[in-house]
């Protein structure tokens, strides 16, 4: 097979997205495919938010006018999610596919969209004190499978 890609590249990238929250981050590029992580987290008043997520990304499909990668990819990512507040911490492990496209606005930068599904892999919720409400008024919801989409800006070197 001949690869798409013959280059190497770092690219780093900050955005926005479910479950990966407001992250930053980098992927190395190797032929069409990536290796990566970003941290998240968002700014809430009494909780703490945290999500890791090591990525893998293959590119597929023709290359666009400005860089010489693929424009669509496949990505599928592991995310640990944490979230703390006075109350409860919450532990989840997902696991997510998805679909992505990169618009590139230089040879060098560009945005990239992608949309899919997570699976819960691992839920854990421990109270760190006694709960106030009535056992009958449980008002914990709980979905195993969730929406996710992203959007972040990125520079290749």
């Amino acid at each position: 097979m001949v690869p798409l890609f013959a280059q190497q590249a770092i690219q780093v990238q900050s955005g926005i997205g479910f479950p990966a929250l407001l992250h930053g981050g980098a992927l190395y590029y190797w032929q069409d495919h990536a290796l990566g992580v970003t941290v998240g987290s968002l700014p809430d008043e009494g909780s703490t938010l945290l999500c890791i997520s090591p990525t893998y990304r293959y590119h597929f499909g023709t290359c666009g006018r400005l860089g010489p990668m693929p424009k669509w990819y496949f990505q599928a990512s592991l995310h640990y999610f944490k979230d703390c507040n006075d109350s409860r911490v919450v532990t989840d492990i997902l696991l997510s596919p998805r679909i992505g496209r990169d618009i590139m606005v230089s040879h060098n930068s560009g945005i990239s969209l992608n949309l899919g599904f997570s699976v819960e892999a691992y839920h854990h919720k421990r109270y760190l004190e006694p709960r106030s409400t009535p056992s009958w008024f449980n008002t914990d919801i709980h979905f195993p499978i969730l929406p996710n989409a992203g959007l972040s800006v990125f520079y290749r070197f």
